[in-house]
């Protein structure tokens, strides 16, 4: 058969050896140099014997199966994440603390009137007693700057997608990580140090889980859906999806303790739902004017 030439049109076009095709289907070849993905469809159809239509066949079914394998090794690795394995480990989701200490506590990071410090009092009457303005709930960390509240403020809405983007790079290498955060999101050096870590961690509990939970593409709250039912959210009083809940109760007593503030600490509304009438969900004992106070 002559060498073909490119089809003439817009449209995409697959060029093929038919081999050992019917003289129907190599007549129509003839006819034109190349084809269209929906014409060689349609001559696969009729004559699925064909050497590349076997070949197309089974890369299909090779592609399939390896999707099916590792979406069952994810089921398994999210499962052991969660419910540990026979015992023989101890940190596991079901096994973990609750976190919500850190969010009961009295608690608070204020100025401490000198401009550039901030200070932990052991409870809000405390900082307003020394003419202190809280700037957030709980203890003073490594993001309770003005620069890092201010980009939870600016990022409410889409911290949580680029975080999630970020720790894909954990597989990569630590330091991608922290350059991506530091890139895409410009935390200062000492927060994102944090955000990194807190990253690391998740890589080691909550890998499974987490990649699970961006193939189904579960929603942030998710915990009352049939997914969540399969995939061990539901129900839960922190009202997460799994990925989240896990980084939650594995990671999020170190990553609030190194951070300090984070968003719903320093009474941010966030894409993460929450109760903002309950304290311990959203803290409402943020003080309006902090940052002028520290700035001045």
């Amino acid at each position: 058969m002559d060498e073909p030439a490119k089809e003439k049109g817009s449209g995409a076009f697959l060029v093929i050896d038919l081999g050992d095709s019917d003289d129907e289907d190599e007549e129509e070849i003839d006819k034109e140099a190349s084809i269209t993905w929906s014409q060689f469809f349609s001559i696969c159809l009729r004559r699925l014997a064909t050497r590349p239509c076997q070949r197309f066949k089974n890369f299909t079914f090779r592609l399939v199966k390896i999707a099916i394998l590792m979406f069952l090794i994810m089921i398994s690795g999210a499962a052991i994440e969660k419910k540990g394995f026979f015992g023989l480990n101890k940190n596991y989701i079901d096994n973990a603390a609750s976190t919500a200490w850190l969010y009961e506590s009295p608690e608070v990071c204020a100025t401490n009137g000198f401009g550039e410090s901030l200070i932990t009092y052991s409870t809000l009457a405390d900082a307003h007693h020394n003419n202190e303005l809280v700037s957030h709930c709980g203890s003073c960390g490594e993001c309770s700057t003005i620069v890092d509240i201010d980009i939870y403020e600016k990022t409410r809405l889409t911290l949580t997608s680029t975080s999630k983007t970020c720790a894909m790079l954990a597989f990569i290498g630590k330091s991608y990580v922290y350059d991506c955060f530091k890139k895409d999101v410009g935390f200062t050096n000492e927060c994102n140090n944090c955000w990194t870590e807190n990253v690391m961690c998740d890589l080691q509990y909550c890998k499974f889980t987490c990649l699970l939970s961006m193939m189904i593409d579960q929603k942030n709250n998710d915990n009352e859906s049939y997914l969540s039912r399969i995939f061990g959210s539901y129900g839960n009083t922190e009202g997460l999806n799994s990925c989240l809940l896990c980084d939650e109760k594995m990671c999020g007593t170190d990553f609030t303790i190194c951070a300090g503030a984070n968003r719903r600490k320093s009474g941010i509304a966030s894409d993460i739902n929450r109760d903002a009438s309950n304290d311990e969900q959203v803290c409402s004992r943020v003080d309006v004017g902090w940052k002028e106070k520290r700035a001045g």
